[in-house]
């Protein structure tokens, strides 16, 4: 016998946190799998200044 609980499975922690969801179901993670509905970049942009180093070398003397 079936249940209510057999199309659901639990969130993981980002989707509990960001968008508020205790279960979610096969459609909702095969978009996020798939990417549906984002559009354009995404995630983290850092802009360096090509004129400055951005590492500084740590020379150990023996």
């Amino acid at each position: 016998m079936r249940t209510p609980l057999d199309t659901t499975k639990p969130s993981n922690d980002a989707e509990f946190f960001l968008l508020g969801n205790l279960e979610i179901n096969s459609d909702m993670q095969r978009r996020f799998i798939e990417g549906a509905g984002v559009v354009g970049p995404y995630g983290h942009i850092v802009n360096l200044k090509p004129e400055k180093p951005n590492a500084r070398k740590k020379i150990a003397k023996p």
